[in-house]
């Protein structure tokens, strides 16, 4: 392995002019493990060799990402840069996809457990990514293989997702400004994630539904309620008077630009917190929980499973029955009406 850990936050890279005969250029570098492998990557290069063999898994980080970058959210491509170029190519890089075996999987757990203790969910994360990745390349080679062989996640129980009342929902949205009002209103009455609402574009609000650009670039429809609609007719005013006046508006087809730079938002926090000032909420509210309030309003109001899966894009209804979890008491109190 030519980037070896010798410290926290300190690692050490050894690279061979000419092989193992040649002369070795050894670096000692402070910072992350994807500092360590990139600057292993420019020393490579400057003395003209070529960092990675066709096909390892180090070869195919860089286009898979570059494919990540234009088809996942930006937050997904931070992500998974840090993981691919971090631990997994430290460990997996000399690997040819169909070379990974079980046996290495494991080793790869228990290299991350020493490391990281039991962060179960953050390990196999990086694995799920692992195999994302060989799979991506599989569909592009035409290979019909499995892109990793069967193996054990380690046990993680996911906890159960905090969500808001709908008197704290009402409170809270209400506290807001109509262009807030509307962009968090999408995300309670629709479900849809904060990427989701921030990359929204014009031409897919429609009449009676939105069209949805979810996560792996899957479309969804979802229908606009009336309440929705009308604070989307209320807002859609606003923004078009904004635009006559804003040319970051007026040359945006986003449905929430940034007034400042007509690109999309990447944070609603300051919103958050003056509408939690007003509305006297006393504890800490994220976006994401108005999704959760959604999902979870629609199973105690006695929608069913499948059909809040759909609305909410989840490729697995697993992912949705966690919100069963969530509203037990409410449908304890349905049970108890068999009498």
């Amino acid at each position: 392995m030519s980037v070896r850990r010798i410290g926290e936050n300190k690692y050490q890279i050894d690279v061979y002019e000419a092989g193992r005969k040649g002369k070795r250029i050894r670096k000692i570098i402070e910072g992350t493990e994807v500092d360590a492998n990139q600057l292993e990557r420019d020393i490579k290069l400057a003395l003209g060799q070529t960092p990675y063999k066709t096909e390892t898994i180090a070869a195919l980080i860089e286009p898979y990402l570059e494919w990540v970058k234009t088809d996942q959210s930006d937050r997904t491509y931070t992500e998974k840069y840090k993981m691919l170029n971090g631990h997994i190519l430290s460990f997996f890089g000399k690997f040819m996809p169909p070379e990974i075996t079980r046996r290495h999987i494991d080793a790869y757990k228990k290299y991350r457990l020493d490391e990281i203790g039991k962060k179960h969910r953050q390990i196999n994360l990086e694995i799920t990514t692992l195999s994302a990745m060989i799979r991506w390349h599989y569909d592009l080679e035409g290979i019909d293989d499995a892109p990793l062989p069967r193996h054990k996640k380690l046990p993680y129980k996911r906890p159960l997702p905090q969500y808001l009342s709908r008197e704290e929902v009402d409170r809270f949205i209400g506290a807001m400004s109509i262009f807030h009002v509307a962009f968090c209103g999408c995300m309670y009455y629709a479900g849809m994630r904060f990427q989701e609402v921030a990359t929204l574009k014009l031409g897919s609000l429609h009449e009676t539904h939105i069209k949805v650009m979810g996560k792996g670039s899957k479309i969804r429809l979802v229908p606009i309620s009336g309440t929705l609609r009308g604070i989307l007719d209320r807002y859609l005013e606003g923004r078009a008077q904004l635009a006559e006046k804003n040319e970051k508006i007026a040359g945006s087809d986003l449905v929430f630009p940034s007034a400042k730079t007509g690109r999309p938002l990447t944070s609603i926090k300051t919103a958050i917190r003056l509408a939690l000032g007003r509305a006297e909420i006393g504890r800490k509210i994220t976006p994401h929980m108005l999704r959760h309030a959604f999902a979870t309003h629609l199973l105690e109001g006695g929608g069913d499973l499948r059909s809040i899966q759909m609305l909410l894009g989840h490729a697995q209804i697993s992912t949705t029955q966690i919100y069963t979890n969530v509203a037990m008491p409410h449908l304890r109190h349905t049970v108890e009406l068999l009498k």
